[in-house]
C-alpha cells in the first residue's frame, strides 16, 4: 500500500486535497455536452438490445429456448 510510516490523518489529508483538486478543475457540463452524451448512451444502450434480441430470435429459431 502506501508508505508504512504515513499516518492516516495525512493520508486523509492528502485525499482531501486531491479531492479538492478535481473539484476545482471540473465544471457543469453544456447543454449541448449532455445532450450529446444523452445520444450516445441512448445509441449504446439500443444497441446491446439489438444484439440481445437477435440473439433471443436466433435461439428461439434454432429450438434452444
Amino acid at each position: 500500500m502506501d508508505e508504512p510510516n504515513v499516518s492516516k490523518m495525512q493520508r486523509f489529508k492528502d485525499y482531501l486535497r486531491n479531492v479538492m483538486r478535481v473539484l476545482h478543475v471540473s465544471s457543469k457540463p453544456s447543454g449541448e455536452e449532455y445532450w450529446t452524451s444523452a445520444k450516445i448512451s441512448g445509441i449504446g444502450i439500443l444497441a446491446i438490445g439489438t444484439v440481445g434480441f437477435i440473439i433471443f430470435v436466433i435461439f428461439q429459431f434454432i429450438g434452444i429456448f
